[in-house]
């Protein structure tokens, strides 16, 4: 639960087993507005990244990404 534990920064998987990660983004966005969400997904098409950032994500990131480049990515 965001609102309870504070977390600076959410890794979001766009598809998850209960809930899509799109409607657990506007969620966390309406209940812990201060945590970044960055979506990290294998759809990289156009309408998957608008929907995200629409849904309050501060970013959108490639499973493909090499690990360096992901770990900048979280880095303030």
């Amino acid at each position: 639960n965001a609102k309870k534990l504070k977390p600076s920064v959410i890794l979001m998987d766009i598809k998850l087993p209960k809930m899509d990660g799109i409607s657990a983004t506007r969620q966390i966005r309406a209940e812990s507005p201060a945590t970044n969400i960055l979506i990290l997904s294998s759809f990289e098409d156009e309408a998957h990244v608008l929907e995200a950032i629409q849904a309050g994500a501060n970013g959108y990131l490639s499973k493909m990404l090499p690990a360096a480049e992901l770990v900048r990515a979280l880095r303030p």
